[in-house]
């Protein structure tokens, strides 16, 4: 999840943006932990 101190940078870059980025690097993040799981 991204952290509210970067709400700022947020509304600067848009949400739309930071919502995908968001979405996508908390996604890796439980893909790699499957893999060290499941390894």
């Amino acid at each position: 999840m991204c952290s509210y101190s970067r709400l700022e940078e947020i509304k600067e870059m848009g949400e739309g943006q930071l919502c995908l980025f968001c979405f996508f690097s908390t996604l890796s993040i439980f893909f790699t932990a499957y893999s060290l799981l499941d390894a």
